[in-house]
């Protein structure tokens, strides 16, 4: 038996004498049962110095090994073991290579482990501070660069330990759901072994928590009103495991995603829902507001185009879609074939009346018409791309006019006739974007977009009245109300994002 190998079950063998809690259910020697077949992670906690004042020590780390190990168990993806730096063969091990007690050391006991992954946390606090500290690396023994790593803060209560130990379990669980991710998402979850649960200790909960407190963390609604995200997740996530086919489960699901900032979970769990439930508008609908999010346009369109060869779900909402991205992907001409090929699919509706709203205005076709438009929170992201286009081009407009008509020699006659035809433009605009009935959630910044049509318009009229009459007051009225306008615009998409 190599150096290595014994060493590796040494660690083992002095782990599982000193944390029983924590035992490996196989070292690199022992062969693993069919259950236990995961890759192997050694966890460990890098330690500051306790700082010396006048009064006393203090010891600003505090242990997040626990609660990290409890949730990694949780996940059923790896088997962990636990470091112990004051272990007699790891202090032996670290003598006999000369490593000091960092990072180094610890990847070389990974090594001789044959542990896939080593964590490598550290957690800390300020003597008179409301948050702690984290930072948590993943590597490979092999590698010279972590794999995975992350940092930040968390708040808590000072002086209180009960707050502090709901913030160290917190601040586990978003750990490991984000290491999950976007590390580990693609290890299979093994089923639990009925064997090792017997054996496990169940995990301490935090201090001074009362039996009624531990009975209202069983409802996720009232974890996510009370902010308590990450613990409202693992809940929610075993309601969906019991009801697959609940939409409004997963949409909620999808949600607490996207709150955490799991972005790319969201996304993955919006794809899966719907390969359950093709024919669920709502969740069509928000993997679509996902994949706008992140940018993934082309893409998404790739992906309706081929459920609408397959039927999937919906032709009539998967159109719409597809109408939505080729409008966001600057394919004017493709959006108009599809809103076309949903008129021959279905009768009139609301939706189809929306997009042809918006098809108007790409194409600056505006109908004399008085009938109105329905505006919501949804449908606002597509109207300020097409609103944001139709300005920034008016607003260049009108600084082309400026421009020619300083040249030595302008055509006074062609600006003119150029200057109305923007004045015209401007009044149809106007009188499109009038057509909108904002609702509560989008009446501000639908003001600032028709409010901002208006100058707009004024500034047009200005500077046909410069290129008439040549007076310069005109020409600075008219540059003054286009750069109103356009601040409009901005107060517009800036009050879209206010909940």
């Amino acid at each position: 038996m190599n150096y290595a190998c014994a060493m590796g079950l040494g660690l083992v063998r002095g782990v599982r004498e000193d944390l029983a809690e924590y035992t490996l259910a196989a070292s690199p020697i022992n062969p693993r049962e069919p259950w236990t077949s995961q890759p192997l992670v050694l966890i460990a906690q890098q330690r500051v110095p306790v700082t010396n004042t006048e009064k006393e020590a203090f010891d600003p780390n505090l242990d997040i090994l626990p609660a990290l190990t409890h949730y990694l168990k949780e996940l059923r993806k790896t088997e962990i073991i636990r470091y112990s730096p004051q272990h007699p063969s790891i202090q032996r091990f670290a003598l006999e290579k000369r490593l000091e007690r960092d990072t180094a050391l610890l990847l070389r006991i990974g090594h001789a482990l044959n542990a896939t992954y080593v964590l490598i946390a550290r957690c800390t606090r300020q003597k008179e501070s409301q948050q702690l500290d984290y930072e948590v690396e993943v590597w490979q023994p092999s590698q010279r660069a972590p794999l995975w790593q992350r940092k930040g803060t968390q708040q808590m209560q000072a002086h209180d330990p009960q707050h502090q130990e709901n913030a160290l379990h917190s601040l586990a669980r978003t750990i490991v759901l984000q290491l999950n991710a976007e590390l580990w998402r693609q290890l299979p979850t093994l089923p639990e072994n009925p064997l090792q649960s017997e054996r496990d200790a169940p995990v301490t909960p935090p201090i001074g928590t009362p039996a009624k407190d531990a009975q209202a963390s069983s409802d996720p609604d009232k974890l996510i009103r009370e902010g308590r995200l990450s613990e409202a997740l693992l809940l929610l996530r075993a309601e969906v495991n019991r009801n697959p086919l609940n939409d409004s489960l997963r949409l909620k699901l999808i949600d607490l995603y996207g709150r955490l900032g799991l972005k790319e979970a969201a996304l993955e769990e919006c794809v899966r829902a719907i390969q359950l439930m093709p024919h669920s508008e709502h969740l069509l609908l928000n993997w679509a507001r996902l994949m706008r999010e992140q940018g993934r346009i082309a893409e998404a369109i790739q992906t309706l185009r081929q459920w609408l060869q397959q039927a999937q779900a919906s032709r009539e909402t998967l159109l719409y879609l597809l109408f939505d991205m080729q409008l966001l992907a600057g394919d004017f001409a493709g959006a108009a074939s599809t809103l076309n090929a949903s008129r021959a699919q279905a009768e009139k509706s609301p939706e189809q009346h929306w997009r042809a709203f918006l098809l108007q205005g790409i194409q600056r076709q505006f109908t004399q018409s008085d009938e109105p438009v329905a505006l919501n929170r949804e449908r606002f992201a597509l109207l300020l791309f097409v609103v944001s286009g139709l300005m920034n081009d008016l607003a260049n407009e009108l600084l082309d006019l400026r421009r020619l008509a300083s040249d030595p020699a302008p055509d006074w006659k062609a600006l003119r006739e150029r200057g109305e035809q923007i004045v015209v433009n401007t009044l149809d605009f106007g009188r499109w974007l009038g057509r909108l009935q904002p609702d509560e959630a989008t009446r501000e910044a639908c003001g600032h977009l028709q409010f901002g049509a208006q100058l707009m318009g004024q500034a047009a009229q200005q500077m046909a009245r410069y290129l008439l009459f040549r007076k310069t007051d005109d020409l600075e009225s008219a540059t003054l109300l286009r750069a109103e306008a356009l601040r409009e615009l901005e107060a517009a998409a800036q009050a879209s994002r206010t909940p």
